[in-house]
Formats: C-alpha cells, sequence, structure tokens
C-alpha cells in the first residue's frame, strides 16, 4: 500500500546562484506581500518575484526568456534555470517541510 503525506509550513528557501557559486539565499516564509528581487551578475539583470511559498522570475534580459516563461515553483522537484545569464534558482527545505512522503 502506497500513500502521500503532505506537509505544510517548515524553513523553506530558495537559493539563487551563479556558475556553481551561491549568490543569494531568500526566505519564502512569513512574506505578507510579493516583492521583487533583483539579481546583476556580468552586466545582466534577472528580476526575481518573491511570493509565500514560491518564487519566479519575473523579468530576465536573455534573448529567449524561458526562464521568465517558466513559471514559479514551489518545490525542489525543478529549479528556475537561466542559462544566457548562468542564474540557478532553486528550492531548499529543512528536514521538517517535506512537499510529499511516499509509504
Amino acid at each position: 500500500l502506497t500513500y502521500l503525506a503532505y506537509t505544510r509550513g517548515g524553513g523553506k528557501t530558495a537559493e539563487v546562484s551563479s556558475d556553481g557559486e551561491r549568490i543569494a539565499e531568500i526566505s519564502l516564509r512569513n512574506i505578507d506581500s510579493p516583492y521583487e528581487y533583483p539579481i546583476e551578475k556580468d552586466g545582466h539583470i534577472n528580476i526575481l518575484l518573491v511570493e509565500e511559498g514560491k518564487i519566479s522570475m519575473k523579468s530576465a534580459d536573455c534573448p529567449d526568456k524561458l526562464c521568465v516563461k517558466q513559471g514559479a515553483i514551489s518545490t525542489g522537484a525543478y529549479p528556475i534555470v537561466c542559462l544566457p545569464n548562468k542564474i540557478v534558482v532553486k528550492i531548499n527545505s529543512d528536514d521538517s517541510d517535506a512537499d510529499a512522503v511516499s509509504r
């Protein structure tokens, strides 16, 4: 028998990295109102939209805008990747914040 248990809360954060180096860690908890978080790297600008429990790439100066079209992420399943600007955004959770547990 298999079932999924979903939990909410805990220490969810978004980790922003470039060339394998962490450049920011953003808490996704206790966000009263959405806000923009600019990432400037090598003359390029990406703007993240931070909301309660999720994050998205609001805008980017890359040519294809695939990172913007991806939409918001709220789990660690798929990161947001802006290849031209070398920016990766992924969700991290502490051990008490499981999105799904299969038994």
